[in-house]
């Protein structure tokens, strides 16, 4: 009786919980669950598959379809989900896929609980669900669902040294068969197979950063084409004034400018700008400024009044942080000049007559710091012939030595070329090729920063300058 009894005992269900278990107690693995060497060997030829896949292709949303459609057929799951963040960092399904490779039709449910509880532990999860106790223990979600397996993965892109943030999602299937168990050799290969979707998503990744910079690029460029034709023509038709002006940039776009604008009675308006920081935000403040101040000096030649003009209209539209100095003078034919400096490095007036030196400092803020400043000041010279005005970014004052680290040019720099070559009667424009020369030779041809230079010689009023 009792060898009947113990034969009895064995033909039982080995998956029941014992008496004892507490309810929800999840059925043992028997050696029954072990999967067969052909199950295995289809394992990795998923796998196999997977890598593949991720090598050749360059359509990643097949790619990642394939990836779940792997997952579910290996696995025997019924169902399969991508679930990725949005741009505002929402867990949204990306892909969801069911059995036969077919698309899931109809709302994608799935149990929140376990993604939660995954993404917080950072670890792949396996459950069987031995009844719906079990299940309510879990999660609500799984309880609503009916669901009596499922396995999910966390996965994360981006981040590390890619620069970018990191985006956390998971790889999930589910079942709701009460027969299916996923075994650990599934969760193996289901992890591998998260591993390629993990390489297939980052290849997405470079491969949109890759198309964001090229389009960056494009748009530099035409940024900079665009600076460049509304860089202004050097004027050679202004009596009395020998007029040059120079500019590169330290990036395809540059956030300095000049410009040299004809104003009645014959006299000329001479403009130098500099945004702050470089690239394509500060190239678009300078642009704005230099066309505001354009129309705003044809209707009134009062500088104070025309800058405060300008702040009021560029300021507000500047991000905080931002600013723009500038340089405004009005050559007259008589050789006075009317000058204004928002913030910008000193002007410096060389005198043919002994060879001194002056300098017109600021007559206040730089434009956008102060919404409401107002401009009351102005400084006035007059020049004789000979007589030099030089005006420039400070990306040429503060060009760094090759040889002595931590020594600029500085305005030291730029009144020792003064005094070397004005007074040879050089032009402006062979002027500003000696001052470049000497920069550049000083720091070893490198640059930080924007430059830009404008010099203004006084000549005879009767002598118009040859192109």
């Amino acid at each position: 009786m009792a060898f009947w009894n113990r034969k009895k005992e064995d033909s039982k269900d080995q998956s029941a919980p014992p008496k004892s278990a507490p309810p929800g107690t999840p059925p043992p693995i028997t050696t029954e669950d072990q999967l067969s060497s052909g199950v295995l060997r289809t394992h990795r030829d998923a796998l196999f598959e997977a890598i593949a896949w991720v090598s050749q292709s360059n359509d990643t949303h097949s790619m990642l379809e394939r990836i779940v459609d792997s997952s579910i057929e290996v696995t025997r799951a019924e169902r399969g989900f991508l679930i990725l963040p949005d741009a505002e960092g929402n867990l949204v399904v990306r892909i969801a896929r069911g059995r036969g490779k077919k698309p899931l039709v109809g709302e994608a449910k799935y149990s929140t609980g376990i993604v939660k509880r995954v993404l917080a532990d950072n670890q792949p999860l396996n459950l069987t669900v031995a009844n719906d106790d079990h299940a309510l223990e879990i999660g609500a979600s799984v309880l609503d669902l009916g669901l009596r397996a499922a396995m999910c993965v966390p996965l994360v892109t981006g981040g590390g040294d890619s620069g970018s943030q990191a985006e956390r999602g998971v790889l999930y299937v589910d079942s709701k068969a009460n027969t299916r168990r996923f075994h650990a050799e599934d969760l193996q290969t289901f992890v591998a197979l998260s591993g390629q979707l993990r390489v297939a998503l980052e290849k997405q990744r470079l491969h949109e950063d890759r198309l964001a910079k090229e389009r960056l690029l494009q748009q530099q460029e035409l940024m900079a084409e665009i600076q460049r034709d509304l860089m202004p023509s050097i004027p050679r038709d202004v009596a009395g004034w020998d007029i040059f002006g120079w500019f590169r940039p330290a990036e395809g776009t540059t956030g300095d400018f000049y410009d040299f604008i004809p104003l009645k009675r014959g006299r000329m308006a001479v403009l130098l700008g500099d945004a702050s920081g470089h690239g394509v935000g500060p190239s678009l403040i300078a642009t704005a400024a230099q066309a505001s101040l354009r129309a705003t000096l044809k209707l009134t030649d009062d500088l104070p009044q025309a800058f405060t003009l300008l702040n009021e209209d560029i300021g507000p539209r500047m991000d905080d942080g931002r600013f723009c100095t500038m340089f405004a003078g009005i050559l007259h034919n008589d050789g006075e000049v009317w000058m204004l400096n928002a913030g910008h490095p000193p002007a410096v007036l060389w005198r043919a007559a002994d060879g001194s030196l002056e300098s017109f400092g600021n007559n206040g803020l730089a434009l956008g710091m102060l919404d409401e400043f107002e401009f009351s000041d102005s400084s006035r010279a007059t020049m004789a012939e000979g007589d030099v005005l030089v005006v420039l970014s400070d990306g040429i004052l503060e060009a760094e030595s090759a040889e002595k680290n931590g020594q600029l040019f500085g305005a030291e720099g730029v009144r020792a070329l003064l005094q070397k070559h004005a007074g040879s009667g050089a032009s402006a424009k062979a002027l500003t090729e000696a001052l470049i020369s000497e920069v550049l030779r000083f720091s070893g041809g490198a640059q930080a920063d924007d430059m830009t230079v404008v010099i203004v010689r006084k000549v005879a009023t009767d002598r118009v300058t040859k192109a």
